[in-house]
């Protein structure tokens, strides 16, 4: 961004409203949709878009406001940012994060025999859902104890993004049975 003393003077704060309202009001639509084309996440698209508002209000010489190829571009260079400093932020190894004590919000069963029940009667209740078991014990153990993708691949020994397809899978063909009235 430019330093606050290269600003470019406006003919009057309404006036320069008045301006970005209306670009805001033809062109917001299609640069959100612009944006999340390149990050696939709608919050970080409205992030990035409500950036751009911001440096148009303060920056974009008036007639530049409303031209759209202006906008366009610097949606981009905005995206570029977002995406750099994301890239920053080093990942934390899962070996390294600090234990966290878990909020039980389900009650516990007493015996490993009740468990087993509980688990049953869940399945039975989406009988008409077609699902292996080992999906049916990742989709247990993320519903059930709320375990982390991660987590439930060190149990299993499945990897990480298989058990995010299987949960994701298990969660569709729910909606989809529950959808159907459970036939």
């Amino acid at each position: 961004m430019p330093a606050p003393s290269q600003q470019i003077p406006k003919a009057s704060f309404e006036e320069r409203v008045e301006l970005v309202t209306e670009s805001v009001e033809l062109y917001h639509k299609y640069l959100l949709h612009f944006v999340f084309s390149m990050t696939n996440q709608w919050q970080d698209a409205e992030n990035i878009v409500q950036e751009l508002w911001k440096f148009v209000m303060v920056y974009f010489k008036d007639e530049h406001i409303k031209h759209l190829p202006r906008l366009r571009l610097k949606a981009k260079h905005l995206f570029i940012d977002h995406y750099r400093e994301k890239q920053r932020k080093p990942a934390i190894p899962t070996d390294q994060l600090p234990e966290r004590r878990s909020t039980k919000t389900v009650p516990e069963a007493y015996t490993d025999a009740e468990e087993l029940r509980l688990k049953a009667v869940f399945f039975e209740q989406y009988s008409g859902i077609e699902l292996s078991d080992a999906q049916k014990e990742a989709i247990w153990l993320h519903g059930r104890y709320g375990f982390t993708h991660m987590e439930i691949a060190e149990k299993t020994g499945t990897s990480a993004s298989t058990i995010g397809d299987w949960i994701k899978l298990g969660r569709k063909r729910i909606a989809e049975y529950l959808s159907e009235g459970g036939k």
